[in-house]
């Protein structure tokens, strides 16, 4: 006679199993779709140099003039603003948006031919 606690589980309870192993992969599966989908904001990275213009895009072909400038168009979470190497006169550079905790706005010096 096999002892209680080895006896096979009743099919009832193999189908409950499984339904719920099924919904748990499915959830995690839509689960994490969405997530990436709302996540999937659109990142833009300006950039500052000291042959810019701040009437310009902030594109790599078209920087900002100013640290402020770029700091002014970062204003979706995961923005970046790199500032190509050279002297910038500024005080108080503000940020006037914080992103998210998972997607900060971003200022850091850029690297041109091995130049920070």
């Amino acid at each position: 006679m096999r002892p209680k606690f080895l006896r096979p589980s009743p099919p009832s309870f193999k189908l409950a199993t499984s339904a719920l192993a099924f919904f748990l992969t499915l959830g995690a599966f839509f689960g994490l779709t969405i997530g990436a989908a709302s996540s999937a904001i659109a990142q833009t990275t300006y950039f500052v140099a000291t042959n810019g213009n701040d009437s310009a895009n902030g594109s790599i072909g078209g920087p900002f003039a100013t640290i402020q400038r770029g700091l002014d168009a970062a204003t979706k979470p995961g923005d970046t603003v790199l500032v190509r190497p050279g002297e910038y006169f500024e005080r108080g550079v503000i940020f006037k948006a914080s992103g998210t905790p998972a997607q900060p706005i971003t200022l850091r010096g850029d690297v041109v031919n091995g130049i920070r």
